[in-house]
């Protein structure tokens, strides 16, 4: 697999997608009764990875062709970790760029910062922003966490500080 890895994440994998996002990757996100024939369908249109944590729709979509990945329930990382390494999304840091972690839509540098808070406006460098719902992104206190999760995940240093 030449280009990164898309996926799509079933209603229980919520979380999953926001992490996915955070670090690049293209990560569509379901929600809603009935769903499992819409996921099957987008995951074969769009050549997406299913990731799911039900056992019957993991079924299912496997038997339609789909590529799918079981992600049991248990810690952030640990799920996250079994996406990592299986995907082998290491290798792909350098060929993703930013999403929103809401909406998914690639984010762009942002030209206007006048609604971004001075402090912030003042003490950051690359602020980001998404065209899609008009949120902005900086590396504030929170961004310890974030590299602390992506670590304990199995992202590498290196990738981490790419970030």
């Amino acid at each position: 697999m030449n280009r990164p890895p898309r996926f799509i994440a079933d209603e229980m994998n919520g979380d999953i997608a926001r992490w996915l996002r955070i670090i690049g990757f293209d990560c569509k996100y379901l929600i809603g009764k009935e769903m499992d024939t819409k996921l099957i369908e987008i995951a074969l249109d769009e050549d997406r990875v299913l990731l799911t944590s039900d056992k019957e729709l993991f079924r299912k979509a496997t038997l339609k062709g789909v590529e799918t990945h079981y992600i049991p329930q248990g810690k952030l990382e640990d799920k996250l970790r079994s996406i990592i390494e299986k995907y082998n999304l290491n290798r792909y840091i350098d060929k993703v760029g930013y999403r929103c972690p809401i909406c998914n839509q690639p984010l762009i540098r942002a030209e206007d910062i006048s609604q971004v808070p001075e402090k912030v406006r003042l003490s950051h460098k690359t602020i980001l922003h998404c065209p899609r719902c008009n949120k902005f992104y900086w590396k504030g206190s929170h961004w310890k966490k974030i590299k602390k999760v992506l670590l304990n995940a199995g992202l590498t240093n290196e990738n981490v500080k790419k970030l």
